[in-house]
């Protein structure tokens, strides 16, 4: 068994202009929609993703996944890890957890509802310029 391990980043796409790069350490790739992140509405699909990141960290022998919906300072964080015993384990967002991306409520087992608004229609306080959660 090999000790190191490589990673092959990826990217695809219409405009994709980044070749496949190797490393053998931290790697993140990270998207994002500048509209949103400047906090300018948009309308359309996707529209309500400010940015994704994704992270391995050899380090912590750990990825990280990073989506950014609401205020562009913050993020979800889904991480998965192995333990020293080999275990993986899923760290996860969830109801009442301290300083939240954004409010959340428990659907059923592993699904989340995230409070705002994220359709393609503003609702009447963003209209008037005024931020709702």
């Amino acid at each position: 068994m090999s000790e190191n391990t490589v990673l092959v980043v990826e990217v695809n796409g219409d405009s994709a202009n980044c070749p496949d790069y190797i490393y053998d350490g931290e790697v993140t790739v990270r998207i994002s929609n500048p509209i949103a992140e400047n906090g300018e509405p948009c309308r359309g699909p996707l529209s309500w993703l400010n940015s994704a990141r994704i992270t391995a960290d050899m380090d912590e022998d750990a990825v990280y996944c990073l989506v950014s919906v609401g205020d562009p300072r913050g993020a979800f964080c889904f991480t998965v890890r192995r333990l020293d015993d080999g275990t993986l384990i899923i760290h996860t967002p969830y109801p009442g957890e301290g300083m939240p991306h954004m409010k959340t409520t428990d659907l059923h087992p592993g699904t989340l509802q995230v409070t705002g608004n994220f359709s393609d229609e503003p609702d009447e306080n963003e209209e008037n310029g005024e931020v709702t959660e």
